[in-house]
């Protein structure tokens, strides 16, 4: 397909929130009406839109990666392509090697006492697919469950985060050289016009972001009735049970808290362990820190605070811990970097349950360690239950016994057992959340799923049993039900009468 040039209604990033406002209206009528007029894509069709998606990004990696690094001030191209670009490639491949299967319909067994009709489910494209994106991954974030959403067959809408200008201006211009405006559309803007956004009536809204702006979300889509998935976050543990190896375990939960400098809504939020372990935990941290950057805040592994406000708000939150609890420094020299906004990584000891660390999401290289009573694990089990439901949980443990039980009572979005992060990176495992972290589920199937309406067609058969239940009622009639409530095989009772009217006819 020839690319498109930039649409004369492109939005910009700083524009009146009106004249936005009625441009995405327009958008999203001229694409609702595209819909209208093709409302099932053939999947080669959804395959094309797949395959200038991936086009999209091999051809403008190098700069995407800059993009990125410029907002971020620092983040490193080989981060940006192992935790963006990789993965979002990823789910558009899978989505072209397996949408085809998908979006076929699927035979089911009626009831019994419905035989000998047939019965399907027939995926549907639900037409309008809107996707508010946040900062922290802005590319995997944003198009991967565009590209979900193509597989089944929608159209997208895209907003963008103000906190990641050069990226969002970018790819706006990318979707417009790629994609006709009625297939995909970016918008960039501030709150307000992020605000406005959630408004439109969708035929479905994927949010990404704050539990407090998921609220919000919810709400606006609530008035058009819009079915939401609320991708949130909260505050997600690491529990290192008695006896499991601390080495293995800091390694770990460093390598996953320590990922983009802690900004990932899945990174460890914070560690329960043992009280007599708490020494050689922080021991152990500072080791392997400083293992893994070499070069402490001038490592170029190491990734800046995506913004200014952010630097403050953590360093504020930082200052705040020190006055209550103990807080250690993992990294020699220097523990900030004013100018590149990095900030070192910093475990706070048992700090009290009302500070900003233990009540908001941390989002940054703090880490909070709080001691159980020794070899009394249920403490931290009652520790987390008695907290809203957080987005993963990170489970150390060598005791099948121990692990079964946290995975099957412990209430989260999703559990990486001995490890952290990597449940959320598997194409064939669902994410998302649960009450405050979130609702609904995407990625892979889950995701086609998401963004498909999974129509249920029932096909009645020229004879059918069930034609007996209509009135009047009669005493064989009341007897069948009869048998049937108390459990009377009815299989029996079908056959023999679709026997009977077939040597009728």
């Amino acid at each position: 397909m020839e690319r498109n040039h930039i649409s004369d209604t492109q939005i910009p990033l700083i524009v009146d929130v009106e004249e936005a406002a009625a441009l995405m209206k327009e958008c999203f009528m001229n694409m609702k009406h595209a819909c209208l007029a093709k409302p099932n894509p053939s999947w080669k069709e959804r395959f094309n839109r797949l395959d200038r998606l991936e086009t999209l990004i091999l051809e403008n990696k190098e700069a995407i990666e800059k993009a990125i690094k410029s907002d971020f001030g620092h983040r490193d191209a080989f981060l940006t392509d192992m935790v963006d670009i990789l993965p979002t490639l990823s789910e558009i491949r899978l989505q072209k090697k397996n949408g085809e299967g998908w979006m076929k319909p699927r035979m089911v067994l009626p009831d019994a006492i419905f035989l000998p009709a047939t019965a399907k489910i027939v995926p549907q494209p639900k037409g309008v697919v809107g996707i508010i994106s946040p900062w922290n991954y802005p590319l995997l974030l944003s198009v991967g469950p565009v590209a979900q959403a193509f597989a089944a067959g929608n159209v997208c809408m895209v907003k963008l985060s103000e906190s990641t200008p050069m990226f969002s201006a970018l790819l706006e211009d990318l979707a417009a050289q790629y994609f006709l405006p009625t297939e995909f559309k970016i918008v960039n803007g501030d709150e307000e016009i992020g605000s406005r956004f959630s408004e439109l009536p969708f035929d479905h809204l994927l949010f990404t972001g704050s539990t407090s702006v998921g609220r919000i979300v919810a709400e606006a889509a609530a008035k058009n009735l819009t079915p939401v998935t609320l991708e949130l976050g909260g505050k997600s543990p690491a529990v290192i049970t008695p006896d499991y190896p601390l080495e293995d375990a800091a390694e770990k939960i460093l390598r996953g808290k320590l990922l983009n400098s802690g900004q990932t809504c899945i990174a460890p939020d914070y560690v329960l362990i043992e009280k007599r372990r708490i020494k050689s935990f922080v021991d152990i941290c500072r080791k392997e820190a400083r293992k893994m950057y070499p070069g402490a805040l001038k490592d170029n592994d190491y990734t800046s605070i995506v913004s200014q406000k952010r630097f403050e708000e953590l360093l504020n939150e930082l200052q705040e811990a020190s006055q209550a609890a103990k807080v250690e420094s993992l990294f020699l020299g220097d523990q900030f970097d004013l100018k590149q906004r990095k900030l070192a990584p910093q475990l706070v000891i048992n700090p009290p349950p009302d500070i900003d660390i233990m009540t908001k999401e941390i989002f940054g290289p703090i880490l909070p360690v709080i001691g159980y009573s020794d070899d009394n694990i249920g403490e931290s089990i009652e520790f987390i239950t008695s907290r809203p439901h957080p987005l993963a949980l990170y489970w150390f443990d060598n005791e099948g016994k121990r692990i079964k039980n946290a995975v099957e009572n412990i209430q989260c979005g999703g559990i990486t057992v001995n490890d952290t992060i990597w449940h959320a990176t598997n194409h064939n495992l669902p994410f998302g959340g649960i009450g405050q972290s979130g609702q609904g589920r995407y990625n892979g199937k889950a995701g086609f799923e998401t963004f498909s309406n999974l129509k249920s067609v029932f096909y009645q058969s020229r004879f059918s049993f069930i034609d007996s239940f209509r009135p009047p009622y009669t005493a064989k009639m009341k007897e069948t039900i009869s048998s049937m409530i108390e459990g009377t095989p009815l299989l029996k009772q079908i056959i023999e009468k679709v026997r009977t009217q077939d040597k009728t006819k």
